[in-house]
């Protein structure tokens, strides 16, 4: 049997090139989860129609993982969100009438329904006011802007910074949030 040994120059500093790559990719993906969770906290300020507690918004967090040797990065858990959080995505109408009152006039007044900006607060005391909701809440759409957003932001490094990488010896190795193609981050931390 005959045994050959070779050796090809410049794999390893290939190989080695690759891995700072995802090793930078993964940074820049804790990053962006970071941001996407201070952009949805964003879009659910911008986008509510009366006053907010922010339990919503609050509720929202980031959460890394590995499922073999996938690693992940996601926002916001289901389980760990308040129950209503589907109807201010998507708009519709709360549970079933509730007992309660509007945090400055009380009662509520059927000439401001659909225009009222107070703040229900559900206290479930039968001594106040039965609230009936007769118009559908209006959608924020805090999600479908946020994974808008998501999607301009990496499709964009990818469009500028991936297409000029080199197998070999890589002319770009990104080391920080305004180097990884997101100069947005930097100027958050100052």
């Amino acid at each position: 049997m005959i045994k050959i040994n070779f050796e090809v120059k410049g794999l390893n500093e290939a190989i080695n090139d690759v891995k700072k790559l995802l090793y930078a990719v993964d940074r820049g993906l804790v990053l962006l989860g970071d941001a996407t969770v201070e952009k949805m906290r964003e879009n659910i300020k911008k986008s509510a129609h009366r006053y907010s507690s922010g339990r919503l918004g609050n509720s929202i967090k980031r959460y890394i993982g590995h499922t073999g040797k996938i690693f992940w990065v996601g926002v916001g858990k289901i389980s760990e969100l308040p129950k209503y959080w589907a109807v201010c995505e998507w708009g519709g109408y709360i549970p079933p009438a509730n007992l309660g009152y509007f945090e400055e006039t009380g009662k509520p007044i059927s000439a401001l329904r659909g225009k009222g900006t107070e703040r229900w607060i559900h206290t479930g005391n039968r001594k106040d006011f039965l609230l009936k909701p007769k118009t559908p809440i209006r959608p924020l759409r805090y999600i479908f802007h946020t994974v808008q957003w998501v999607r301009r932001i990496w499709s964009g490094y990818w469009a500028s910074y991936v297409s000029k990488i080199q197998v070999k010896g890589l002319p770009f190795l990104p080391t920080s949030a305004a180097s990884f193609g997101f100069p947005w981050l930097e100027k958050s931390k100052r």
